[in-house]
């Protein structure tokens, strides 16, 4: 495999990946009603596996990256370490398991694209000569172990996992966590609004730029339900929705909202979160199971995802994202 299978391999599987695991909310990530892995855990593995490899290809050795005492490898190959590292990463929260996966995709991925391809052929176990885990085999069959099957390899569970969780989703559970996860955010902002002007976060956001970027995201599901065009709620030009890269688009969103005060901006999204309480009570559960394409024939992105992936992004797992974010600004 040449490093650009590599990195086409890798790309590929992240969409995948991303995608089984799209919306998914903080308790469904630490849940699992068989008593096995999590998604959680399985997250946390990867991005556990991911940093070792950097190590690696940063001539380190890596099996320090794993954090865990090397007499956990005894003489029963990978599995005694996979535990112990579901035990070290369970202390994290699920915030630090992402931002430490999301880091090492981008870390493995540079790393890759900058490698020697004559290295490839090379035997693993000459850039880890100390590790236990390492063998004779290829680095480049390692590589493409790391960042092609490896997340693939767990796609079966996360999915069993997701439509387990998903199977008894109700309207009226999924408005409480609107409901919820809105008086968290409003409890952050509250009376807060007025001492933000000109603060900016490292990438150029202010308080209400995220604030009308949820409202944004969260017409795109109100447009769904109410059976809109979605680029024109969202507020984008539709050949910048098509497009589907969701940077265009966020820089879009953000155009179109500057100058808005943070004030004004979180009106505009209790508005908008009082509309979408409004259109989800007026559907059925099954319709949360209903796909995509079934309320946006034009999707071609994600559009056989049940509703409900939609769902849980604007109720839950969207805002939450960006509360540290708000929560950093504010507290400047």
């Amino acid at each position: 495999m040449t490093i650009a299978e590599l990195l086409f391999g890798m790309d590929a599987a992240a969409v995948t990946f991303d995608e089984a695991l799209y919306g998914v909310s903080d308790d469904l990530m630490e849940s699992a009603p068989d008593g096995g892995w999590t998604i959680k855990d399985i997250v946390g593995h990867i991005a556990a596996w991911n940093e070792y490899m950097i190590d690696v290809l940063d001539g380190s050795g890596g099996i320090d990256a794993f954090g865990v005492p090397e007499s956990v490898m005894g003489g029963g190959g990978e599995d005694p370490l996979n535990e112990a590292l579901v035990v070290r990463w369970a202390g994290m929260s699920i915030d630090e398991v992402w931002r430490r996966f999301s880091l090492s995709r981008s870390l493995i991925r540079e790393r890759i694209a900058s490698l020697d391809p004559d290295l490839l052929a090379q035997p693993f176990d000459r850039f880890a000569p100390d590790s236990p885990v390492a063998d004779e085999s290829p680095l480049g069959g390692w590589l493409e172990g790391a960042v092609v099957a490896h997340a693939a390899d767990h796609l079966p569970r996360i999915r069993m996992l997701v439509d387990r969780l998903s199977a008894d989703a109700s309207v009226a559970r999924e408005i409480a966590r609107l409901d919820r996860v809105h008086a968290e955010l409003a409890a952050l902002v509250e009376n807060r609004l007025g001492h933000d002007a000109g603060i900016v976060d490292e990438d150029g956001w202010t308080v209400a730029d995220n604030l009308m970027h949820l409202a944004a995201w969260d017409r795109e599901l109100l447009a769904l339900l109410r059976g809109e065009h979605v680029n024109v709620a969202v507020g984008v030009p539709e050949d910048v929705w098509r497009r589907g890269d969701e940077t265009e688009i966020n820089a879009a969103i953000m155009q179109a909202n500057r100058g808005c005060g943070a004030a004004e901006a979180w009106r505009n999204l209790e508005q908008t979160v009082a509309d979408l309480r409004v259109a989800l009570g007026g559907m059925r559960d099954e319709d949360l199971h209903r796909p995509r394409a079934d309320f946006d024939p034009g999707c071609d992105w994600m559009g056989d995802l049940p509703l409900l992936r939609w769902v849980w992004s604007c109720c839950e797992l969207h805002p939450r994202g960006h509360m540290n974010g708000i929560r950093r600004l504010l507290d400047r």
